[in-house]
């Protein structure tokens, strides 16, 4: 049997949004997750050190108030790791005028919303940015400068291909990429497949996995104590 210290180490990029929405959004006792006891029971064989998570502060919804709540009482439990990095983008919400792919069935708006012969409407488009930039760009400077033996990138998307295939084929270490596509019409990237050195799904069989990563719903900070959300 290895000991620890004899393991390859690894550095984990958690791309947040993408993890969320493609294994966890429509899931109940999933959400409070603890990426370290995910990460180590994914990839057993690597001693995990850093992890970075890349995500941003979602905007006020009227629909669920208590979302914005939820995701900083979540970021307060991923701090408590004192290895853990919360690396933030920027969410925009805006008003935008799009075509319609097809007329609204009859009775589902008013004339003034969808005046007779209308092609186009106006929508709210919720955009986060800068979060996959942000991975890449930790993920390959952390290569070149040495920090890690193998990469383990959490992600479904297929703009990170480049990146991650630079690190495999120039820098020349490990590039271990998990997919999240539990969720309804998730479906695995292939490209992300072309340029790993090895892949993982979060698929349904893995939920398990998932629910026993879980922190604990009491925890305690510098803070004081807090808890998991009720919904969650």
């Amino acid at each position: 049997m290895l000991f620890r210290s004899n393991l390859l180490t690894a550095n984990v990029y958690v791309d947040g949004f993408n993890l969320y929405g493609g294994a966890l959004y429509r899931t109940k006792g999933c959400k409070w997750l603890n990426l370290r006891a995910l990460s180590q029971q994914l990839f057993p064989d690597v001693s995990i050190q850093t992890i970075k998570y890349f995500t941003a502060e979602i905007a006020a919804n009227p629909n669920d108030p208590g979302a914005s709540g939820r995701q900083r009482v979540y970021w307060r439990a991923l701090r408590t790791d004192p290895d853990l990095h919360i690396i933030k983008g920027r969410f925009f919400r805006s008003n935008k005028t799009k075509p319609l792919a097809r007329p609204l069935p009859k009775g589902n708006c008013t004339e003034s919303d969808c005046p007779k012969g209308s092609t186009k409407a106006e929508v709210i488009i919720l955009e986060e940015k800068m979060s996959d930039v942000n991975l890449a760009t930790h993920l390959l400077t952390d290569g070149f400068l040495g920090a890690y033996d193998v990469a383990i990138v959490i992600t479904n998307d297929t703009d990170l291909c480049e990146p991650i295939r630079v690190v495999r084929d120039v820098i020349q270490k490990g590039v271990r990429v998990v997919r999240p596509v539990s969720s309804p019409g998730r479906k695995p990237a292939t490209g992300l497949q072309k340029v790993a050195s090895k892949v993982k799904d979060i698929d349904r069989r893995r939920l398990p996995l998932i629910r026993s990563s879980q922190f604990p719903d009491q925890m305690q900070d510098g803070k004081g104590a807090f808890h998991k959300p009720a919904s969650w």
